[in-house]
Formats: structure tokens, C-alpha cells, sequence
């Protein structure tokens, strides 16, 4: 077992600084055929120069037209200089609602639906109509806006039928921001755009800038990068002895997107994970099917070493090692880490846990990871030290001292574990009130699915959303009353 000058020493450790390779979006207009009844073929594009001054404020309309089905299609421009979301569209007083982010300079063609009489080209194919137009959209600083337009659109007879709305298309090509970046200046009103896995990796270039991800990423290829070791993690992990980390320390917005298949597997360092060491915010990121092995240890799925805040994310996937201090989300989190979960197979030699490895503020978190295994300190969700709070662990759990359905050692508020699932009689180094255990596999096993239960019961204020979905009124947390364990309201489950 490793003592804590050993980990010292190690946390004083080498650094590999990264140097990354990005690239850059150019974001493309959709092109949409629309074909009439007579399969004659007309582009949203001929009507460009048809609709008049739409080029005034953030939001400009490029083109529109309107068929006599009651079908629509709109195309925006943001002219604003920063990330812009698209939150609806009113023609003629029917609205078309939307959650869609449109970067500055890009476009994105938009269907409308079931217009009805609303701009209606009944009777009117092939002429041109004026209707009523308002956009609305939220600034990255969360100013909901809107702005009206008196719009020329052409009547055709039908439109082919769309998603709601219609998705850019990026082309990663181009470095325009920062020298690797497709949009922004790197501050928090203005972040640098990211759009593929090679500009992910350039984040550290600039450790104290601030990012969003502007569509899912598939880092498959990592496999094969830098001589089968993969990806290396943002913020700086060891390389020699004697260097110090250099942490991130700015933002990134995940914006709700997911991160899929990174690999990485290199063989002498150490904090690793998304990002190597963390010292700013870390939101909004999903990480899927995740691939971490470490000689070193330290390793979680988006943070080694988090003493920033980790928020509103996810992991899923392997992470193993030989030594220790590895955890789903963090391997050490001296920081916190909130409304997150993790469904990681982690095996170590010590200091494990299905959250965190090590330390940590943990709150409104779970993790259901299908093996938690090692020898000292494994726990379903914080090895050793650190405390969780609203939370609970539904994951297979095992090893040979300080073992526990929560915590190995530390503490726990309001938190819960699967006796049956982890296969851990006791919660660890935690008891009732603190921490509860519930056995999926007799008489109780419902107790854990509903809100009215403790520990849930004080994990808010619950009330009910419609049928038997209920949720907490500070947006935490959500529950299928009775059909399962609780989510986080974020996810946006149904049931």
C-alpha cells in the first residue's frame, strides 16, 4: 500500500506539457432539395435576393419559402459575433420551437411545420408572399431576445419533409480563431468553438481559455495516435521528474455534447483523463465509451486531478490501473464535483471509487459501473476521504479493506447504495441516517425508486411533472415514481 509521502511525491511529480494539433469548423448551409408534385426540382437558394433588408441585427434571414401543405423552410444567419441559440420561430403568429446553437458567420436552415393559415400559400404557387416573422434566441450570457421581420417568401407547392430542425453540417478545415479554433476569442462571452477530436486535443494551447463543443466528437481515431498511446490529457500530465502540472484552469462547456471512444494509454504518466489536471469548470460534458489504462494511476474519465468544479457530466466505459486513486469522474478530487454520474468498469490496486478515487465534495451524483474493484479503499462511489452528499451507488463493489457501498473511508449525508447490486453489506465507513442501504433483492426493493423514501425524501422539495415522473423543485434531481432509481433532472429521461 502506497503511503501518503509516496503520493506526495508523486502529486509533486512530472508533467507532460501537450502541444496539440486543431482544427477548425466552417459551417455550411444545408442544401435542401424541394421538389412540387410535377418533380420539378427548385433550391431554397433561388430565392436569395427575393426577401429585402433581413440582414439588420444579430439574426438575419437568408432565405424562406412556404408551401401550400402548411410546410416551411427558414434559413439564419448569426451576424452577432458570439454563439447565439435559437429558441423559436413565429410566422404569422404560429410558433416553431427550437434548441438550436448557430455560430457566428454560420447558417442553419430550419423547417417549419403545420403553419396552417399562418403565411398560407394556398391557391398561390409560384408567387411570392409577405408574412410576419419573429425569431427568438438566448445570448451566451442567457438574455432571451427576439427580433421581427417582414419577410418575401415564394409559395411552392410542397417541401420535402425534414427533421426539426435541419442540422449544419461542419467542416473542420479551417483554423480562423486563435490559429486553431473555427469561432472565438477564448473569454467567457466569446469561447473558442470546438468541433472535432484534433481541436479538443489543441485546448492546450491556451490552459486558461474558455471552449464550448459545438457538435458530438468521436475520437475513435485516438487509438492510433502518438504511437498507439492516444490522447493526451489537457492540462498537462507527468513527464519528467521534478516538473510541476500546468492545470486548466479556464472553461469548458460540453454544451450538452458527447465525447466518444477515447483512448489513452500512455505508459509512464500520470493524471490522466479528458483532462489532467483541472483548476476551472468542467460542464455540460458527456464522455462515452472511455478508454483509460495507467501504469502511474491517478485517472478518472473527464479529470486525474480535479480542484476545479465538475458539473452536469458524464462517463462511461474502462479505466484500469496498476497502482491507484482512479474514480469514474476524478482519480483525486480535492475540488468539487456536482450532479454528475458515471457508469465505469474501474480496476485498481487501491483507492477507488465509482465517482472519485480520493477527496472530494461529492453532491447529487450516482454511479451504477458495472465492476469497482481493487484491494484497499474501493467504494461505490469515493474511495477513500472526501464526502457525498444526495447520492447513491448501484454498481457491483469489491475488494479486501476499506470496502463500502458509499465511501471506503470519509463520509456521507442523505446517500444510499444497492446492497444486492453493489454486493456490499455495508455502506462503509457511513451509517443510518447518513447512509442507507437498500437490498434490490427482497422484500424492499422498490424502497430506492421512490421519492417519498429516505434518503430521497430530503434530497428536495419533490413534485409531481406529469403521470409518475416527479422532480425536485431545485432541478436536481428526477424520479419514475416506483419504475427505478432517480436521474438527474438534466438528463431529460421520460417515463
Amino acid at each position: 500500500m502506497r503511503n501518503a509521502s509516496l503520493f506526495a511525491s508523486r502529486a509533486q511529480g512530472t508533467i507532460e506539457y501537450l502541444v496539440i494539433l486543431a482544427v477548425v469548423i466552417v459551417i455550411s448551409l444545408v442544401v435542401v432539395g424541394i421538389v412540387g408534385s410535377n418533380a420539378n426540382t427548385q433550391s431554397i437558394a433561388s430565392t436569395s435576393g427575393k426577401i429585402g433588408n433581413m440582414t439588420q441585427g444579430s439574426i438575419s434571414i437568408a432565405d424562406a419559402l412556404v408551401a401550400t401543405d402548411g410546410n416551411g423552410l427558414i434559413s439564419l444567419q448569426n451576424n452577432s459575433g458570439e454563439m447565439l441559440t435559437i429558441t423559436g420561430i413565429s410566422v404569422d403568429g404560429k410558433d416553431n420551437n427550437y434548441d438550436t446553437q448557430l455560430a457566428f458567420g454560420s447558417k442553419i436552415l430550419f423547417s417549419l411545420h403545420d403553419l396552417e393559415n399562418a403565411c398560407s400559400c394556398s391557391g398561390n404557387e409560384g408567387a411570392t408572399k409577405t408574412c410576419n416573422a419573429i425569431i427568438y434566441y438566448a445570448t451566451l450570457d442567457g438574455l432571451q431576445k427576439s427580433v421581427n421581420y417582414s419577410v418575401t417568401v415564394d409559395c411552392v407547392q410542397s417541401i420535402n419533409a425534414l427533421t426539426n430542425p435541419v442540422q449544419p453540417i461542419f467542416v473542420c478545415d479551417n483554423r480562423t480563431a486563435g490559429g486553431y479554433f473555427y469561432i472565438g476569442t477564448g473569454t467567457l462571452v466569446n469561447p473558442y468553438g470546438i468541433c472535432d477530436c484534433n481541436m479538443l486535443q489543441d485546448m492546450n494551447h491556451f490552459l486558461d481559455a474558455n471552449y464550448i463543443l459545438l457538435q458530438d466528437i468521436d475520437c475513435t481515431d485516438t487509438i492510433n495516435w502518438n504511437s498507439g498511446t492516444g490522447f493526451k490529457p489537457i492540462g498537462n500530465p507527468m513527464a519528467n521528474l521534478g516538473d510541476l502540472p500546468v492545470p486548466f484552469t479556464g472553461k469548458l462547456d460540453g454544451n450538452g455534447r458527447i465525447i466518444s471512444n477515447l483512448f489513452i494509454r500512455p505508459p509512464t504518466v500520470a493524471y490522466l483523463g479528458l483532462v489532467g489536471w483541472n483548476s476551472g469548470t468542467i460542464t455540460n460534458v458527456g464522455l462515452a465509451d472511455v478508454n483509460i489504462k495507467t501504469e502511474y494511476g491517478i485517472a478518472g474519465g473527464i479529470a486525474g486531478r480535479n480542484v476545479g468544479t465538475i458539473s452536469n457530466s458524464y462517463v462511461t466505459g474502462v479505466i484500469s490501473g496498476a497502482t491507484g486513486w482512479d474514480g469514474g469522474i476524478a482519480g483525486i478530487s480535492p475540488g468539487v464535483i456536482r450532479n454528475t454520474y458515471s457508469s465505469v468498469s474501474i480496476s485498481a490496486l487501491e483507492y477507488i471509487g465509482g465517482i472519485s478515487g480520493s477527496q472530494g465534495t461529492v453532491i447529487n451524483s450516482f454511479s451504477t459501473g458495472q465492476t469497482i474493484a481493487g484491494n484497499i479503499g474501493v467504494a461505490g462511489l469515493i474511495g477513500i476521504l472526501g464526502t457525498a452528499t444526495n447520492s447513491f451507488a448501484a454498481g457491483s463493489v469489491s475488494g479486501n479493506s476499506s470496502v463500502g457501498g458509499v465511501v471506503g473511508s470519509g463520509s456521507a449525508v442523505n446517500s444510499y447504495w444497492d446492497i444486492t447490486r453493489t454486493g456490499q453489506a455495508s455502506g462503509g465507513n457511513c451509517s443510518a441516517p447518513d447512509c442507507i442501504g437498500v437490498n434490490s433483492g427482497n422484500s424492499n426493493s422498490a424502497w430506492a425508486y421512490y421519492d417519498t423514501n429516505q434518503p430521497m425524501s430530503s434530497w428536495g422539495t419533490w413534485t409531481n411533472i406529469s403521470g409518475n415522473k416527479y422532480s425536485t423543485t431545485d432541478g436536481n434531481w428526477s424520479i419514475c415514481r416506483g419504475a427505478g432509481y432517480p436521474w438527474l433532472t438534466w438528463e431529460n429521461r421520460s417515463c
